[in-house]
């Protein structure tokens, strides 16, 4: 059963309960907000939430043939290819269902009984559409978020040793994946900068973000990544933004995509996970310098389009404009 939720967060609660006044999801977190420069102190629940931010729109044949070509066609191992091409597929799925609707045939009788079930049947089918697109995604993005909850809660207690049981290893590397390409700011980057002929980014967002996310968690699975879990030991908290999770080796401020991962994300003021294939061995190591927590800040800040995360105001101000 979808639960039928009109504000949908793109900013999942549960990694910034750490940041909240009484460490749930319930609480009151500390938030700039870029577009006005403002610093205020929201309940989470207000805060990363758009009405029907999951919904999925039809994507023609020619935005279809483009995502395969430029994301999965030069993909050479099959089993990655496939799983691509079944996303893909899928949210085809609902432009040749909205075909279907648009096309339900007419009946050619005046049998009240006949017409009665005739109308019905469409009814059902068209609400059937319309809250499948609206709320399927969001149940797929909860299934992850559970997935990766004992983890975080691992994590949380400074605890790494999960990740050498090579099932539960994959299992976080795929949440980490999900939660990297899901966000608002890459929504709206690609919108901005993406000018494809005969292609609406908006509406193919969705596709591309679970084909990346594949991408991504299949790399990271079957490439030699390595966890650390730092420790900051300054007077300067972690941060936390729209996009919670951030390629260290991504320069934000300019249109080059990163050829390597390093994905840092912050999971408490004092709390970060980073998966790397630069390292020897998994690792659980204390940072002093505030110096380097203020550069892991300040990749966190150049990913955020909209909202920056804090659990105390001053932390903030360093980024008011």
């Amino acid at each position: 059963m979808m639960n039928n939720t009109k504000s949908q967060h793109y900013v999942w609660r549960h990694s910034l309960s750490k940041w909240s006044d009484d460490g749930t999801s319930e609480g009151m977190i500390w938030c700039l907000f870029l577009d006005s420069n403002e610093i205020k102190y929201v309940n989470l629940k207000n805060l990363g939430v758009e009405n029907y931010f999951y919904e999925i729109f039809p994507i023609t044949f020619d935005e279809k043939s483009i995502i395969q070509k430029l994301l999965i066609d030069d993909k050479k191992n099959e089993k990655l290819k496939a799983s691509c091409n079944m996303w893909l597929n899928n949210f085809y799925g609902y432009t040749l269902l909205k075909e279907a609707i648009d096309n339900y045939p007419k009946l050619l009788t005046k049998n009240e009984a006949e017409i009665e079930k005739h109308n019905k049947g469409y009814a059902e089918l068209q609400l059937e559409y319309e809250n499948s697109k609206k709320f399927i995604m969001e149940e797929v993005y909860k299934l992850v978020e559970t997935t990766g909850i004992p983890y975080l809660e691992e994590l949380w207690k400074e605890k790494i040793d999960f990740y050498d049981c090579d099932e539960a290893k994959a299992e976080f590397q795929v949440f980490i994946a999900f939660q990297y390409a899901r966000s608002k700011a890459i929504r709206e980057r690609l919108i901005k900068k993406v000018e494809i002929p005969k292609f609406n980014m908006k509406n193919c967002f969705l596709p591309i973000s679970l084909i990346t996310s594949t991408i991504i968690a299949w790399g990271l699975i079957h490439g030699n990544y390595k966890i650390s879990l730092i420790k900051n030991k300054t007077k300067i908290p972690f941060i936390v933004g729209e996009l919670p999770i951030v390629n260290l080796k991504a320069d934000m401020l300019k249109d080059i995509v990163p050829t390597e991962f390093e994905l840092f994300f912050p999971i408490s003021p004092v709390l970060a996970v980073m998966l790397s294939d630069a390292v020897v061995s998994n690792e659980i190591i204390e940072e002093k310098e505030e110096k380097t927590v203020q550069i892991y800040n300040r990749k966190i800040m150049q990913a955020t389009n909209k909202q920056l995360y804090s659990d105390n105001q001053e932390s903030l101000k360093r980024y008011q404009q």
